[in-house]
């Protein structure tokens, strides 16, 4: 896996890499039964990119976690993300995630909650991201939560900001 780290990133280096994670688990460390085994991403021999399958425990392995998939679940905010800087499927008020992961330059929401709820999470933000994705149903709402979103600390420096909007299908 330091071969990975240094830039040898040959077919051979990750056919090995993937053989570590199969019959070494324990590589994984405390999110052996929480992470899917697929889309892992190792620097110098720790977990730096994971794809969520249950709720993360809460330990200071978390601080060294650079980007994280979640599956709609809530992050534990109660360790330092100092590393974290994209996140994706994150569910939870970003303004508490802010003040653990100051390096976060990426956040992507699955949904939107109503305007005034959202107002509460994104209205605090203490700093602005680089990369904002927000994907909701269409309904009422919508207009309301992007426009919250707009005029909150979160968007004032964005670069991309992506809506999609999806509506159900009449029955």
């Amino acid at each position: 896996m330091l071969q990975l780290a240094s830039g040898d990133r040959t077919a051979e280096t990750k056919r090995r890499e993937r053989e570590l994670i199969a019959n070494y688990g324990s590589l994984l460390g405390p999110y052996a039964g929480v992470v899917k085994r697929t889309g892992l991403r190792f620097s110098r021999g720790f977990l730096v990119d994971a794809h969520e399958s249950r709720h993360l425990p809460s330990v200071p392995e978390n601080a060294l976690l650079e980007r994280l998939h979640l599956d709609m679940r809530r992050l534990p905010l109660d360790r330092e993300l100092s590393s974290l800087e994209e996140i994706a499927g994150f569910d939870g008020d970003i303004a508490l995630l802010l003040a653990r992961a100051p390096r976060l330059r990426a956040v992507s929401y699955p949904h939107i909650r109503e305007p005034d709820e959202h107002a509460r999470w994104v209205g605090r933000a203490s700093h602005s991201v680089e990369r904002i994705s927000l994907s909701t149903w269409g309904d009422d709402s919508t207009h309301g939560c992007f426009d919250v979103h707009n005029r909150s600390p979160l968007a004032q420096d964005v670069h991309q900001l992506h809506l999609r909007v999806s509506w159900p299908r009449a029955r």
